[in-house]
């Protein structure tokens, strides 16, 4: 078993690296990625736990991007959770920010970048003169809530949307840095078809006003995207390209186009690999070798699988970045609204 975890941390630290410079043979510099696993999340709160973290995963490398440094982040959200608590409040998060705070040597090795940003939010919600804070400062809030007529269910998706940009910029602040922030969104709805009418091909969106508003809207700064990958699912913008976008996914690889609900349709981060596992790689390599365009080393790795090739030497999970330098097209970023709702700083 040791020999399989040491071939994948290897294996990982040679995608990092070797994805650094110039990629050929496109002759495009990638930039440098600080990728994320939500699979490797610890919180678990309520209903919230790893599967839910995907927008506090991606705020997290969207703050490192801007820093480059782990250790000044964490500190900076222990310093705000110190701040903010309240001893007298019993909650299991207020539980947990105490164990946070008690804990002796290095605070934060215990806990993820994200996992301290989500005890952060459940602090937030839990008062309510810090949401009607969030108000003022993000007058979108209450407009954004009218875009869908499921009122009750996108009231909370805008919420975590405004509240990761909200907990950023505390985060920029501790660390005594001027970072400025936007919010921008993109109505996929006015002109939107169906995606049934989408895969019949029968017509096409417009695709030429998606592309200009990532080049004209998002191409600088460091960007948070929310997508219907799955479900209400948040990733990093890593960069724009002529004929789409690099994001960094913090669950996987999205691999087929049905399973809008449900991870079935992902090669999720550190999966265990059985026959089916293989079975899907081998059946999907074309749409494996479009996803990972940008990324070589790890579609190398995955042909393996594929081909059957001395499978009984190779790890028995899925990388921990299956998810990092992953590539879609424009008709794609349209099927799956990514970047509706986006947060930048700059």
């Amino acid at each position: 078993m040791n020999s399989f975890n040491n071939y994948s941390m290897k294996f990982d630290a040679l995608v990092h690296d070797r994805l650094q410079t110039k990629l050929k043979p496109y002759g495009i510099f990638l930039r440098k990625s600080f990728y994320k696993n939500q699979m490797k999340n610890t919180f678990k709160r309520k209903n919230v736990d790893r599967d839910d973290m995907s927008n506090v995963t991606s705020l997290g490398m969207q703050i490192i991007t801007l820093l480059g440094t782990q250790k000044k982040i964490k500190e900076a959200i222990i310093n705000l959770l110190e701040e903010n608590h309240t001893s007298n409040e019993e909650s299991l998060t207020d539980k947990s920010i105490i164990e946070i705070l008690n804990y002796s040597g290095n605070k934060d090795k215990k806990q993820s970048i994200a996992d301290l940003i989500m005890h952060r939010f459940f602090q937030i919600i839990r008062k309510k003169q810090l949401v009607q804070k969030l108000d003022s400062i993000f007058p979108e809030w209450k407009k954004g809530m009218k875009i869908d007529s499921r009122q009750r269910y996108r009231e909370e998706w805008f919420k975590m949307v405004y509240l990761s940009a909200h907990v950023g910029l505390e985060i920029l602040q501790q660390l005594s840095l001027d970072y400025k922030f936007k919010h921008v969104s993109y109505s996929f709805r006015n002109n939107r078809l169906s995606r049934r009418i989408i895969s019949r091909r029968s017509e096409k969106p417009n695709l030429k006003k998606v592309k200009e508003y990532f080049v004209n809207k998002l191409s600088e700064g460091s960007v948070l995207l929310s997508t219907e990958l799955i479900n209400d699912h948040f990733v990093y913008l890593l960069q724009t390209l002529n004929e789409g976008i690099i994001i960094n996914d913090p669950l996987g690889i999205k691999l087929f186009k049905f399973g809008y609900n449900t991870k079935k349709s992902y090669l999720i981060n550190g999966m265990v690999i059985n026959m089916n596992i293989q079975r899907n790689i081998e059946v999907n390599i074309k749409k494996l070798e479009h996803r990972l365009k940008y990324n070589p080393c790890l579609l190398k790795h995955l042909k393996k699988y594929a081909n059957f090739e001395n499978t009984d030497q190779l790890p028995r999970n899925l990388p921990e970045y299956m998810g990092e330098r992953n590539f879609f097209n424009w008709e794609e970023i349209y099927q799956f609204q990514i970047g509706k709702l986006a947060n930048i700083f700059y």
